[in-house]
């Protein structure tokens, strides 16, 4: 990946980070465990683990909004 894509990547995270400051503690622990691999293939299953994760707890998180939902109907 070129510098100027890194750049812009950074800057992109930087903003989006800067919007949602809640979310610094989780960018810091996902980069410090990303530091901790060697291997692109080692880091690509981490951050797939982590996405996947993400999503079944999203998708509980729904499933519980859609129940409540369903109750106020």
């Amino acid at each position: 990946m070129n510098q100027n894509r890194i750049d812009m990547l950074e800057n992109e995270l930087t903003d989006f980070l800067q919007k949602h400051p809640h979310l610094i503690g989780l960018q810091f622990e996902i980069s410090k465990n990303l530091a901790k691999l060697d291997k692109p293939e080692d880091r690509l299953y981490y951050m797939s683990t982590e996405l996947l994760d993400s999503f079944y707890s999203l998708r509980e998180e729904l499933g519980k909004l859609d129940t409540i939902l369903k109750e106020l109907k």
